[in-house]
């Protein structure tokens, strides 16, 4: 499993880097990490295999400047960068980033529609089933559609990105040892969502995100600090 951590708004890219590393915990030292984030009209990408605790690397990510971004840390083993969180494709005139925190129990429902994974991880493969059924006009309602598709899956959870929007879906099963939550917050003029509370924001207030829903954050460009 990896830790997932989102913002969108008014944020110091620093605090959300260090706090990332203190809510995943040995995962920082196990598996690589990944960013992705606004910049403009752009998404762009950092993604390393090495283990960020390690990497030198990680420390570009605390001088980024965004008003969205998506990280994760941990969880991945990747045979080549292609294969890193988030995964990254460009369909329907956008570039779209995505991190999934769970796993796929049933991956022979996920029709990708002749996509093509560059991994043999089911999480790409529910991106690439994802994409295939966002409607941009409903966005919320295809992909909540899509998950109940899916049947018994209890690990969905998952944030989708392009430079326009961020959508963010919370899905776990009702027993209590497939209870995963997603967890969102709000500070000052930002939201937040992770897998875990981070503690170190001491001005972000957390709550748990209603099981088996979706949320779409329009980007509003900012002056950024």
């Amino acid at each position: 499993m990896s830790t997932l951590v989102a913002a969108v708004g008014r944020f110091q890219m620093d605090a959300l880097a260090r706090a990332t590393l203190e809510a995943a915990g040995a995962d920082r030292d196990a598996g690589g990490w990944g960013v992705a984030y606004c910049y403009g009209n752009r998404l762009e990408t950092i993604r390393s295999a090495l283990p960020c605790a390690q990497d030198p690397d990680f420390g570009k990510v605390h001088e980024l400047r965004t008003d969205m971004a998506l990280v994760c840390v941990g969880g991945m083993t990747p045979a080549s960068p292609r294969e890193l969180k988030p995964y990254l494709r460009r369909e329907t005139g956008h570039a779209w980033t995505f991190a999934h925190s769970g796993i796929v129990k049933h991956e022979d429902r996920l029709d990708t529609a002749g996509r093509i994974t560059d991994s043999k991880n089911p999480s790409e493969k529910y991106f690439l089933y994802l994409l295939g059924k966002l409607e941009e006009r409903a966005p919320v309602e295809s992909l909540a559609s899509a998950m109940a598709a899916l049947g018994d899956e209890d690990s969905l959870s998952f944030c989708l990105m392009c430079a326009e929007m961020m959508l963010v879906g919370c899905w776990h099963g009702d027993a209590p040892e497939s209870v995963e939550p997603l967890w969102s917050g709000e500070g000052g003029l930002a939201k937040y969502f992770s897998t875990k509370p981070l503690h170190s924001l001491p001005e972000v207030q957390w709550e748990t995100m209603p099981n088996r829903t979706v949320l779409a954050i329009t980007r509003t460009r900012r002056e950024l600090p």
